[in-house]
């Protein structure tokens, strides 16, 4: 007996060759190293898939065509051409199913790497801004050590200051802080006096300046002094981007970031900051800019 033709087993029989041609230009293209997403990869997953399928199903199209139950439709698959055109028209049926189906899965795909790709940004940025956070905290601790010895009342000389920064590990507990130091606010007119008590202890010590503003904020201590040496003794207040930084830490009484700088000190050139915290009169507890300003000490 001839067999029927039964619609739903080849939409059943279609649908599988279609979605093993799929399974396979899948698994394929990451081996070919051809898996990146993309409009490319898109293109040649669907032209794969026409290959891969395309022969299957129009074979199964054809064998379909031969059983269509009515006369007429029987005399036109009898005929060669008529049969090559209703393989065609079904191949071409199931392929365009196959590819909207294909287009379907591309977007989602797409969709669901772009969100996870966002996701690792998302994280991998959150652990950089922590990281960033906790090293720029970092050397927040040695000043405020050294505060603390202002903090004390008495006169710090450069020797107390140097075995103050010599007593702490500066790679290890503050990586990527070049030294520690003490910033002097003096009046103009008191210029050559300043400069005369530092000769006093060290003939080598000059103050390094220029415009005209009515006060200097000059770099008395710096250590280590062997890689700082050049910034000993350097106005600060002259350049518009650390007096800036400066100016705002005094005026809130919080530490301060400048800008990126050059550093004087720096042979390479490369990008520096520097990180200011004030540090005020003992007992003072000065609540506006103008109280801050008259009890700054460095």
């Amino acid at each position: 007996m001839k067999p029927h033709f039964n619609p739903v087993r080849l939409f059943a029989e279609v649908i599988v060759i279609v979605a093993l041609a799929q399974a396979a230009v899948t698994l394929g293209l990451p081996l070919l190293g051809l898996g990146d997403a993309g409009l490319r990869s898109t293109l040649l997953s669907a032209a794969l898939l026409a290959l891969l399928a395309g022969p299957s199903v129009y074979w199964r199209c054809m064998a379909a065509a031969r059983r269509l139950p009515s006369a007429a439709a029987r005399q036109a698959a009898n005929s060669t051409g008529g049969s090559v055109r209703l393989a065609v028209a079904m191949t071409a049926a199931a392929q365009l199913l196959g590819l909207a189906a294909t287009a379907g899965a591309g977007a989602w795909q797409q969709r669901a790497l772009d969100d996870g790709a966002r996701a690792k940004f998302e994280r991998g940025a959150e652990r950089i801004e922590t990281e960033v956070k906790r090293r720029f905290a970092l050397p927040l601790y040695g000043l405020h050590g050294a505060r603390g010895m202002y903090a004390s009342g008495t006169e710090i000389d450069a020797t107390a200051f140097r075995a103050y920064v010599e007593s702490r590990d500066l790679p290890g507990e503050f990586p990527g802080v070049r030294g520690f130091g003490f910033i002097e606010r003096v009046l103009r007119g008191d210029v050559e006096a300043f400069t005369a008590e530092m000769q006093a202890h060290d003939p080598n010590f000059a103050v390094r300046s220029s415009g005209h503003a009515p006060d200097l904020y000059i770099i008395k201590h710096i250590e280590p002094m062997a890689t700082n040496r050049a910034a000993w003794g350097y106005d600060i207040g002259q350049e518009a981007v650390r007096r800036e930084a400066v100016e705002r830490a005094v005026s809130s009484g919080e530490a301060t970031l400048t800008g990126s700088i050059t550093l004087v000190q720096d042979d390479k050139k490369s990008p520096g900051v520097l990180y200011i915290v004030p540090v005020f009169r003992r007992g003072a507890d000065p609540t506006t800019p103008q109280q801050r300003q008259r009890a700054l000490v460095g």
